[in-house]
């Protein structure tokens, strides 16, 4: 009886705490009306004027009947699964730098040093990252439901029109009617996989967050082989089969393709849900701090639209390789020189540089691909070209290091200029490779970028040109001209905001064009070219101007 009565009053106890702090924390955060009203007409602005047109845009890819066949087909079932296995794994990254663990700098200290129990302290954050990745995974595999049935209406249609075009409305309209409940069904099975994919990489996302790098390590590195099992497999033409598909990595990405994936996707994200309070209860106080600061910090350099500072934060710490020397060897010449310093600095934060090598490798494949296939692939391409712009990042620390020297005393012997181009020969050479293999490897296995090979292997060649161009046209990058913050005022609202986002998100942008513009034609480079040749000029302006 005085168990049960003290394990009683702890526990209301942990409840007032967790009240007291959480209604300190919302007054504190507290503002005005007018503020709140004004934030409330942004949210909705942003809303009808750029996310509607998106999801709009999105829903009329998905339902075309070519794009819908595309992504429904069986061959499509293991690039599903790989590309699941690749958001996995991303989860478990993103757990090493920011979890769903994390709260203002205020409230992370006080429910870490107060004695609630961790797995109450923490866990309304973590079942709402739960609750609202599933519902986004739930939303994916309706999507991609709905678009099965968009192609097979409309194949239905097609062939009732050609058979005979005064029967087509009629046969349209009576398979509405009988195919509502099956389409329902598939819809429902489809959402109830995608939710178990979102439970899933919620977890995946805390496993990250609170388990040692070694063991995430491990994790990351099995999902990674798992999805490359899974393209390898489309690559040579294997198609799961509704029996396979059940038991395998595509269960869970089969988007409703058996009736027993669905039950059998939902079971394992639901056993795998019982592991969450011994994650949170081992999960270490000191990480949940760290990265609640290191996310503050990201909020207010965001806001201010200093992206290059918030990516900053989450640069890891050189750590490997210490004691190898950056500068020595055999090499006589500055260009050896500087080459060998930067591969080094590389080397030193080797986990860092292992992403970013798996992520170009990926899009060289990507773009090799992409090279060879349909128009609709512009969106691939676009993709590929933002993640190899990311990916050459860990690289390309030269440049960063090159413009920093130009703005101060000479120490190198040699003008500001020359450095710029001396550290530019590492990231070329590497980011160069890396992409150039990446493609290489599409080329030898899948048939269709195999009919094209050199103009796939130069479609990502440059890519890797480009990406290495804007990293050092963002390395130039000055801060926020006051220019910027002049007004202009127009019926839907000031219009300055606009061009501060394009000037801080340029790079992205004009990776985005790279990558699009290299899969619109195999056969022509002049849009490409026309890109980086952008980003020379735009780069040349700012050092001129430095």
């Amino acid at each position: 009886m005085t168990d049960t009565t003290g394990a009683s009053s702890s526990t209301r106890a942990s409840a007032t705490v967790l009240r007291d702090l959480r209604r300190t924390v919302r007054e504190a955060r507290r503002r005005p009306t007018a503020d709140t009203s004004y934030a409330v007409y942004l949210a909705l602005l942003i809303v009808l004027v750029a996310v509607v047109p998106v999801v709009r845009a999105g829903w009329l890819f998905v339902t075309d009947p070519v794009n819908a066949v595309a992504l429904t087909s069986a061959a499509t079932v293991p690039v599903i699964a790989g590309v699941v296995g690749l958001v996995w794994a991303a989860a478990v990254i993103a757990g090493r730098l920011r979890g769903p663990v994390v709260f203002t700098p205020f409230l992370a200290h006080a429910l870490t040093t107060s004695p609630v129990p961790q797995r109450r302290a923490f866990g309304r954050q973590t079942w709402m990252s739960v609750a609202a990745l599933s519902v986004a995974g739930a939303l994916c595999g309706a999507t991609l439901a709905a678009a099965s049935a968009a192609a097979s209406a409309a194949a239905s249609a097609a062939a009732s029109a050609v058979a005979s075009p005064s029967a087509a409305a009629l046969a349209a309209a009576s398979s509405v009617s009988v195919a509502t409940p099956e389409i329902a069904l598939g819809v429902a099975l489809a959402a109830s996989v995608g939710a178990a994919c979102g439970i899933v990489a919620a977890l995946l996302w805390l496993v990250g967050q609170a388990v040692p790098p070694r063991w995430s390590a491990l994790a990351i590195g099995v999902l990674a082989a798992l999805s490359t099992a899974a393209f390898g497999a489309q690559a040579w033409g294997f198609s799961f089969g509704p029996t396979l598909a059940t038991s395998t990595l595509a269960g869970l990405a089969a988007v409703g393709a058996h009736p027993l994936a669905a039950p059998g996707a939902l079971l394992a994200a639901l056993t795998l849900l019982a592991v969450v309070p011994l994650l949170l209860s081992v999960l270490e106080p000191r990480v949940v701090l760290g990265q609640s600061l290191r996310w503050e910090a990201v909020r207010l350099h965001t806001s201010t639209l200093e992206l290059s500072a918030s990516v900053a934060t989450y640069q890891s710490v050189p750590r490997a390789g210490r004691r190898r020397f950056a500068i020595g060897g055999r090499a006589r010449s500055l260009p050896a020189i500087i080459v060998r310093r930067d591969a080094v600095a590389a080397l030193r934060t080797p986990g860092r540089l292992a992403i970013g090598v798996l992520v170009l490798l990926a899009c060289g494949a990507l773009v090799a691909g992409a090279a060879a296939v349909a128009p609709p692939a512009w969106m691939l391409g676009a993709i590929a070209g933002v993640a190899a712009y990311a990916a050459a990042g860990p690289l390309s620390d030269g440049l960063r290091h090159a413009v920093e020297a130009a703005s101060a005393l000479p120490l190198y012997g040699t003008s500001d200029s020359a450095l710029l181009l001396l550290h530019t020969l590492f990231p070329a050479l590497a980011v160069g490779l890396v992409v150039a293999t990446g493609a290489v490897l599409v080329t030898l296995f899948w048939p269709p970028a195999a009919a094209l090979p050199l103009a796939s292997i130069a479609s990502a060649v440059i890519v890797a040109i480009g990406s290495v161009m804007l990293r050092l046209m963002n390395a130039l990058k000055p801060p926020l001209p006051l220019a910027l913050l002049t007004p202009i005022p127009t019926p839907a609202g000031d219009a300055a905001a606009l061009n501060r986002v394009i000037w801080a998100l340029d790079g992205v942008i004009l990776a985005g064009l790279l990558g699009a513009a290299v899969t619109i034609t195999a056969t022509s480079v002049l849009a490409p070219l026309g890109v980086v040749a952008v980003a020379g000029l735009i780069a040349r302006r700012r050092w001129a101007l430095r």
